[in-house]
């Protein structure tokens, strides 16, 4: 199942049972694979961004 939204691929909102979701392993491979297609989305970059810091969301 995945959760409408405005990704930048319908994979990204993929939900499991458990409730995690594909939102930061397929932002990390956007982030080296397609990084300037990533730039189109500055809030979900700067999310990315934050994560890799390890920063308190």
């Amino acid at each position: 199942m995945t959760k409408p939204d405005e990704f930048l691929d319908v994979y990204m909102g993929k939900v499991y049972r458990s409730g995690h979701t594909e939102i930061v392993s397929m932002g990390v491979e956007w982030l080296f694979a397609q990084p300037f297609d990533l730039l189109a989305d500055e809030d979900y970059f700067e999310f990315l961004i934050a994560v890799l810091h390890g920063e308190e969301l």
